[in-house]
């Protein structure tokens, strides 16, 4: 239990930053409108995330039935594709890459989002499990919410493209955790 809240804090630290800050980042590093920024800040995410939540859950139903582990491992291939196009992001000039990565990104925080809750109940009684699950959030948020704060602190210092490289590093750590 302890090692899944410190990967869904982790993890959440990555989210909050990419949240916060990715429409200000593409506003002035691809020097898009405010509009295209913001459209491009959450759809390619949020449409991939769909796919990832119904695609990861297919995968991890089916690998489930072959390996007591299949949910977690299912979790850990989309953390492990999430980290490093979540560090291109923060590294290319090119938008085309940029979407690419934006659309990987997001479909690996659907494999590893849609396991969250399952895997859970796999390890807590179920007496504990919407404690357990509320103690996840409960330090995913204010971990986010400090990160974020932390990412507008250090913007004019390193940039954002350096804290979304950070986070990125934080990720891979978490498919590692």
């Amino acid at each position: 239990f302890r090692t899944m809240a410190a990967v869904f804090t982790i993890t959440s630290i990555a989210n909050w930053v990419v949240y916060t800050w990715l429409a200000l980042y593409l506003y002035e590093r691809f020097q898009m409108s405010l509009t295209r920024a913001g459209f491009s800040a959450t759809f390619y995410i949020q449409a991939a995330s769909f796919a990832g939540i119904l695609i990861g859950g297919w995968l991890a139903d089916a690998w489930t039935r072959k390996s007591a582990r299949g949910r977690l491992l299912t979790q850990v291939l989309g953390l492990a594709a999430a980290a490093p196009c979540l560090f291109l992001i923060g590294y290319t000039g090119t938008q085309a890459v940029l979407i690419a990565a934006l659309i990987v990104y997001g479909l690996g925080r659907g494999f590893y989002d849609c396991n969250t809750m399952p895997v859970l109940c796999q390890i807590a009684r179920p007496d504990l499990r919407s404690t357990g699950y509320g103690i996840f959030n409960c330090a995913a948020c204010i971990a986010g919410g400090v990160s974020a704060a932390a990412a507008g602190f250090l913007k004019n210092a390193i940039g954002l493209h350096a804290c979304f490289q950070a986070s990125a590093i934080l990720v891979a750590l978490s498919a590692l955790m």
